[in-house]
């Protein structure tokens, strides 16, 4: 049994590489995938035999090079939540046993197959989650994104975006939120006109304790954005209008913008223009570690962390996901 992926060409990013291994790890009844498959299954694509003697030996030898050094990469980036590791020969990539899964393994796992839910060049169209399954995963990557946002300013962090589990309207959120932060007041009542506004496409809110309890610190306001569009979703546009909306008091905090994606970036100059554009990037290569440093004393309600006791919907959905593909492709 084996379920068969799209082949990134040999001219393919790195980051394409690594994804399709360890894609191809997760999906096997084994855990591991041989590192040598990618290039054997690229072989197989070639359109004519290489004119030049030793000229496939070396295509092969250098997409080996670039999966795993951005393998490595990853687990040195990651440093304890990546759920991969080489065999100490290197031919082989292993996952780790479900039951062995942290927080950041779940999150990174997650983060791996949403990323590859759609117009991917590793999994086929027949093989990606299915529409139910992205209406939860959507869900759940708010999940991912307030636990990353908590590990990174190590407190409380609460997840705000539209739907929000608890029912609340968006003035009541944060009024709820406010009286724990408490620098800044949010309005009485609602601005005329905002009646209908979900969440001011704000998704998390978090922020760094000090020990004075006094304004001024790390204060955090993220989007987490799981589709292919998420260059286009900048919070900066939104601060001064969230700021002016809905507080008789801004905060004096100065607010950092943030964004939380799925997808793996490994660019210093993209990460620059990324950067000046949405704020702080919380890419696959950061939001794993970050979750994974959530402050484990609080669960739930003021004071702690939201949607924490949720991980275990996040490898609910993993473990499902993977036992459909697997029976698809025994069928």
């Amino acid at each position: 049994m084996e379920v068969i992926l799209h082949v990134p060409e040999r001219d393919a990013s790195p980051i394409e590489f690594a994804d399709w291994i360890e894609v191809r790890a997760f999906l096997s009844l084994t855990g591991e995938a041989l590192v040598d498959e990618l290039s054997s299954h690229q072989d197989l694509e070639w359109d004519q035999p290489p004119s030049e003697p030793g000229a496939e030996d070396e295509a092969q030898e250098d997409v080996r090079a670039r999966l795993a050094e951005q393998v490595l990469r990853r687990c040195d980036w990651l440093n304890g939540a990546y759920p991969f590791s080489m065999s100490p020969d290197g031919r082989f990539l292993r996952v780790k046993k479900d039951d062995e899964w942290e927080i950041g393994d779940l999150v990174y796992l997650f983060s791996l197959l949403v990323t590859h839910s759609t117009q991917s060049p590793v999994i086929p169209p027949e093989l990606a989650p299915s529409k139910s399954e992205m209406i939860a995963a959507r869900d759940l990557f708010q999940v991912c994104a307030t636990l990353a946002a908590a590990g990174y300013c190590q407190g409380p962090a609460f997840s705000v975006g539209w739907p929000r589990p608890d029912g609340t309207t968006f003035l009541a959120k944060l009024h709820e939120i406010w009286q724990l932060f408490g620098d800044g007041k949010p309005k009485g009542s609602l601005k005329p006109g905002n009646e209908k506004v979900k969440d001011e496409g704000i998704d998390v809110i978090a922020w760094k304790p000090m020990n004075d309890r006094r304004p001024g610190t790390l204060y955090l306001l993220g989007q987490a954005a799981s589709g292919h569009n998420w260059e286009s979703k900048s919070i900066l546009t939104q601060i001064d209008l969230f700021h002016g909306d809905w507080f008789d008091d801004h905060p004096a905090s100065k607010p950092t913008g943030a964004i939380f994606i799925p997808f793996m970036i490994d660019d210093s100059d993209e990460m620059r223009r990324y950067t000046y554009k949405l704020g702080m990037i919380f890419h696959r290569g950061r939001l794993p570690l970050q979750a994974h440093n959530v402050p484990r004393g609080a669960i739930g309600g003021a004071g702690g962390v939201e949607r924490l006791d949720d991980v275990a919907q996040i490898k609910t959905w993993l473990l499902n996901y993977r036992t459909r593909i697997l029976e698809t492709a025994a069928a």
